[in-house]
């Protein structure tokens, strides 16, 4: 049961968010405890959105590309074909470029052409755009091994068994994740966002209390994060984030017709 008015209030609060300017004038007197119920059951339903979105979508491109690696790896590799660690170096003789999906194995390679490139004692990391180095003897060790290519198979076989394992219970975990991250990267957006409000408003002598303001953003921050979210449905290839943009034009909007018409709403419930 109440679950029931649970849903029922932040179905009544979203349509009062969209389609009256008055609830943004009642926030003032409005409890904080509620903005922030309605922010977390918001960003609660987003996490189960995405995940569904993910788990379809991306989920099972990842699981194909891992299991098509020993697949890749077999017909690329020669059979006489042996991995070689002598301690500082690793190599593949007869020498040969292993390339698959994501990852590349030269003696020389390209540092940006795959997500992980491999030479014979670097390991190439693309991360954000900056290419981080990892040195193979601080994950190899100084212990010489040499596996022919039907122990690389085997290798590699026992690598995407536990890679499917690992992606199975991801998966279980990806809502309580993706919530987590809305959390903290929100939180830290609006603590920001509203403090510059604050601050601009003192400036033009239009002072509120931070209490009000951070009600009024918090609601604003989900239409913001609804347009955010569309606009990577739509556009999925730009990399430009639309949240703070439709934040901020939405907050001015609303802002804008709380100073142009501040005793609308009252006057249509005989407030004065």
């Amino acid at each position: 049961m109440q679950i029931i008015k649970l849903l029922q209030w932040y179905a009544k609060t979203w349509v009062s968010l969209t389609t009256d300017f008055g609830f943004y004038r009642n926030l003032a007197i409005a409890s904080l405890r509620k903005s922030i119920w309605f922010v977390l059951i918001s960003y609660a339903l987003l996490s189960i959105v995405v995940t569904i979105i993910f788990s379809r979508q991306v989920l099972p491109t990842i699981s194909n590309e891992i299991q098509a690696v020993p697949i890749q790896i077999d017909n690329q590799l020669s059979a006489d074909s042996q991995l070689i660690w002598d301690g500082t170096t690793l190599r593949i003789e007869p020498q040969q470029v292993i390339s698959l999906a994501h990852l590349q194995f030269a003696s020389s390679p390209e540092k940006k052409s795959k997500l992980i490139n491999v030479s014979t004692t670097t390991i190439f990391l693309q991360v954000n755009g900056q290419t981080q180095e990892i040195l193979l003897t601080e994950l190899l060790g100084q212990e010489k091994f040499m596996l022919s290519k039907t122990e690389i198979l085997a290798h590699t076989q026992n690598i995407v068994v536990q890679a499917e394992r690992f992606l199975k219970l991801l998966s279980y975990f990806l809502p309580i994740l993706f919530f987590a991250n809305f959390l903290l990267s929100r939180s830290l957006f609006l603590a920001l966002e509203t403090t510059l409000l604050y601050f601009v408003l003192r400036i033009y002598r239009k002072r509120q209390k931070f209490s009000v303001l951070l009600k009024l953003t918090l609601h604003i921050l989900v239409l913001a994060e609804v347009v955010n979210q569309w606009t990577e449905i739509v556009l999925p290839q730009s990399n430009i984030s639309m949240l703070s943009v439709s934040f901020w034009v939405l907050l001015v909007i609303v802002l804008l017709q709380q100073y142009q018409y501040p005793d609308r709403h009252n006057n249509k419930t005989g407030v004065r």
